[in-house]
């Protein structure tokens, strides 16, 4: 068996209005992802997923990187091998356009493709493909939005379909008025109550003196993380919020190949909670050793998701196998809209959650097709508008 070509397929998903809010806190107006088709002689196919959702809005770029950089590796080769065929990618890259953010984004899509098509081969679910299955139904997290978008009544009621299924825990994000956000998240905390843990994203917008004292804050109503409160590459930060913060600090979203969550480790630690993701990280390869260094180390694991159906199975296969799992991110809004786009989407919508957990997708691969035309229709891609000025959330300086 041999690949015959490997194909890029992007979209452009708007996002939604939240309350009276008309436009989103970061200025994006859609969010971008990279469908990954490998075919084979034999007519068989896989499917991968490049995506962060937050973390790039160029996939002509992500695409380009899989048609002209990556592709080569895998055209004509044995589908059967993807362990080589990655590792020769990473070494091929690594001299060249290097081997963190988008490329491994990037090589992440080829690679969930490449499993996908071998379990699909195989007859098997590909989390047997890629290691030992320690959870057959996967706990979620809801993910949410910016407090900023609404009251607390309103963010309330935006969770309240995924808490009637059983979701104990919930996702916010914080912004530039982060007192007014705080006050916020004080009266969402009084209207679910101490059953419904809340964790709290920084997007990477502040200073340690700011992220110390919004810390603060936030263990008065019990959050039960602060994830990416500075930049990532503010070690010093990183360390010092660890050791100070009563509230746990969580990174792994912008975290890339098993190394950098070594990194993570080494240098501080950074991080109390890891949120691998198998569309951003490196892919499952790099994934699955992520688990095991978090085993190894008593690092509890959270993967972020914030992709397509598609993706976020791929997501709850890894976490599969993944022994320190604690919960799955789970964008509600995003897999509602896309559901009815994928084939065996159904499995991963609302109503399929109970108890607050998910079933793994049934069937051999990742258990999610896409319908190429119908997304395309629906979903094009849209030039970027030009940017005017770079607010200081985007460089961690609030």
């Amino acid at each position: 068996m041999k690949v015959t070509s490997v194909e890029t397929i992007p979209i452009g998903v708007p996002l939604a209005p939240v309350g009276e809010a008309s436009n989103h806190p970061l200025g994006i107006p859609t969010l971008p992802y990279v469908l990954v088709r490998v075919r084979t002689d034999e007519g068989l196919e896989g499917w991968g997923e490049i995506s962060d959702g937050w973390g790039y809005e160029y996939p002509g770029v992500a695409a380009a990187l899989v048609d002209e950089a990556l592709s080569r590796f895998v055209v004509g080769r044995d589908p059967r091998d993807v362990k080589i065929l990655v590792e020769r990618m990473w070494a091929w890259m690594r001299r060249r356009q290097g081997t963190t953010w988008l490329v491994a984004q990037a090589v992440s899509g080829v690679e969930i493709a490449l499993w996908d098509l071998d379990s699909r081969a195989a007859g098997i679910p590909v989390s047997e493909s890629i290691g030992t299955l320690v959870h057959s139904r996967i706990p979620i997290y809801a993910g949410g939005n910016f407090l900023g978008q609404g009251d607390a009544a309103t963010h309330a009621e935006f969770y309240r379909p995924a808490l009637e299924r059983g979701v104990d825990m919930i996702k916010v994000r914080i912004g530039v008025d982060w007192e007014h956000d705080l006050d916020v998240l004080g009266e969402l905390h009084e209207l679910l109550g101490p059953e419904v843990q809340i964790g709290v994203d920084g997007s990477e917008a502040y200073r340690a003196d700011t992220s110390l004292v919004i810390a603060q804050r936030m263990a008065e109503f019990d959050v039960a993380f602060f994830e990416e409160p500075t930049p990532r590459d503010d070690a010093g930060a990183l360390a010092r919020l660890v050791a100070e913060s009563p509230v746990p600090i969580a990174y792994g979203e912008h975290v890339h190949r098993a190394s950098g969550f070594r990194t993570l480790e080494d240098d501080g630690p950074l991080s109390d909670i890891w949120q691998p993701d198998v569309t951003v990280i490196g892919g499952y390869i790099e994934a699955t050793a992520t688990y095991e260094l978090a085993a190894d180390l008593g690092r509890p694991i959270s993967p972020h998701s914030a992709t397509t159906p598609l993706g976020f199975a791929a997501n709850l296969h890894g976490a599969a196998t993944a022994p320190t799992l604690t919960y799955v991110e789970y964008s509600a809004t995003a897999i509602a809209r896309l559901a009815s786009f994928f084939e065996g989407g159904e499995q991963l919508a609302l109503d399929a959650v109970e108890g607050g957990k998910l079933a793994l997708p049934t069937g051999p691969g990742i258990g999610v097709t896409p319908n190429v035309a119908a997304l395309q229709e629906a979903f094009p891609v849209r030039p970027l508008s030009p940017v005017d000025d770079m607010p200081p959330f985007y460089i961690g300086a609030v």
